[in-house]
Parts: C-alpha cells; structure tokens; sequence
C-alpha cells in the first residue's frame, strides 16, 4: 500500500487456531489508512489464514542497532498492552 512505511507481524495466541496474526503498521509521514482499509488490500492479495487477526498502527517500530526489528517487544506489548510507542488498536478480522 502506497499508505505504508512498514510493517512487521508476530503471532499471538488463539484459542481456535492456536496461534494467530497480528500485524504492527507504520504510515509514511503525513499519510492516512484505517483498519478497513488495510483488510480490504490484504483481502486482495493474500491467502485467508495470512490475513492478520487484528491491525496495530504505531509510530515506529522497535529496532535493534543493526535495524532489525524488535519482535519480543512486540510479543511484550501484545501481552501486557502497554506501551507509549503504539498510538491505537483498530482492527479484528471479521
């Protein structure tokens, strides 16, 4: 999506599927997508079970020295759901 910067996912648990997607979005400076929106593209592109389970749209994401991405830090926020970082949680897939 022209919308966004990057994204990174992790998998959280599912009582259902055992585990499930949740995709963490940063938007490009001055830009605008909601949750809809972002479902809809991936609904567009992408198999049924890779299509997250819920939509987080951050400011930045955490990265280590060399540029990688933080994903035990996201696990952490999706467990304990705190952290100044994340601005808002929009989305559960239908």
């Amino acid at each position: 999506m022209p919308e966004v910067h990057e994204t990174a996912v992790i998998g959280i648990p599912d009582d259902i599927l055992g585990e499930a997607i949740r995709a963490f979005i940063v938007l490009k400076d001055g830009m605008t997508a909601d949750a809809n929106k972002v479902l809809l593209h991936c609904q567009t592109r992408l198999a049924s079970f890779k299509i997250p389970q819920k939509l987080v749209f951050v400011s930045e994401l955490p990265k280590t020295m060399s540029g990688k991405v933080k994903r035990h830090e996201l696990k952490q926020h999706s467990q304990t759901g705190h952290d100044d970082s994340l601005r808002k949680e929009e989305a559960v897939k239908p």
